[in-house]
């Protein structure tokens, strides 16, 4: 399925991303990063849109739109921390 970081973004802005981490950490999405990390400097998530972008590629049902960004954003998210 296709997904525009707008999409993204707004499924982002409800998910309780804070507390997955165990603390309060803001994410932001990148539309350049290859890959999802946590910054050190700045305490913050960095989630890559290209990476959540190639795995719902392979999604065919357009349903499940929602559902296949909060799964790739909590995978991401998972990897960053």
């Amino acid at each position: 399925m296709k997904v525009f970081p707008s999409e993204v973004k707004r499924v982002m802005g409800t998910l309780p991303i804070g507390f997955y981490a165990g603390k309060r950490v803001p994410a932001r999405l990148s539309e350049t990063e290859e890959s999802s990390y946590y910054n050190t400097k700045e305490d913050s998530i960095v989630i890559s849109f290209p990476q959540i972008e190639t795995a719902l590629s392979e999604v065919k049902d357009t349903n499940y739109l929602e559902t296949g960004i909060r799964s790739t954003v909590y995978h991401e998210v998972s990897h960053a921390i």
